[in-house]
């Protein structure tokens, strides 16, 4: 089966600069004009040193949102996402008197930008540097010839939802995101389910793959 999950935003980088910026919270367009005048763009070589201050950095932004156990990764998942040949990623950084107080992941593959890990040190968070690393991505992209950025969505696609409502701030333009369904083996599939599921109340749950609930 097909599921929708939710709705994601997305900047269509066909459109003239102009364009998109239209699409902007008007606040976001004050604050990130502030924030290229006092901080600066880094981006990074992907050398050991910038790569553990970058999950330093996200790792802090999970714990300070009470993130599930789920959106922290080891070293090696990092090390793949650079090392891949079917896609590009690129960690960007924001730097404010010397200090990285921002930085994000970005995965470019074939027409598109994705945003993918991001995170902002707890003392700067007032001041929403993410929101120049958005800009300059977005300016990087339409140099560069791709047709979509995409921010992907927040927990739900209600304004009341900070990461939602942080995304929309950059596009009025949302996205259907939809989860194909395939079951090859269903033997193999309940037998997996059963055996690594030790709460058996969530066998009823709708989470796919049911074996990893």
């Amino acid at each position: 089966e097909v599921e929708n999950n939710s709705v994601t935003i997305q900047i269509d980088l066909t459109q003239t600069l102009e364009a998109q910026r239209k699409h902007y919270r008007k606040s976001n367009k004050s604050e990130i004009n502030k924030l290229r005048k006092n901080s600066t763009i880094v981006w990074s070589e992907h050398s050991e040193e910038d790569i553990n201050e970058f999950i330093d950095i996200y790792e802090e932004t999970m714990k300070r949102v009470n993130a599930h156990e789920r959106y922290f990764f080891d070293k090696v998942y990092y090390n793949n996402l650079f090392n891949s040949t079917d896609y590009k990623t690129q960690l960007v950084f924001v730097e404010m008197d010397g200090i990285r107080i921002a930085g994000a992941l970005f995965v470019f593959c074939k027409n598109i930008i994705q945003y993918h890990l991001a995170g902002t040190r707890t003392d700067y968070m007032r001041i929403t540097p993410m929101k120049l690393l958005l800009d300059e991505l977005r300016l990087y992209g339409d140099e560069k010839g791709y047709k979509t950025m995409h921010l992907g969505g927040g927990l739900s696609s209600s304004e009341e939802d900070p990461l939602y409502r942080f995304k929309r701030g950059f596009s009025k333009i949302e996205c259907e995101f939809n989860t194909f369904k395939y079951i090859v083996d269903k033997d193999v599939y309940n037998k997996l389910s059963s055996e690594l599921i030790s709460d058996k109340s969530k066998l009823e749950s709708n989470f796919f793959p049911l074996y990893r609930a």
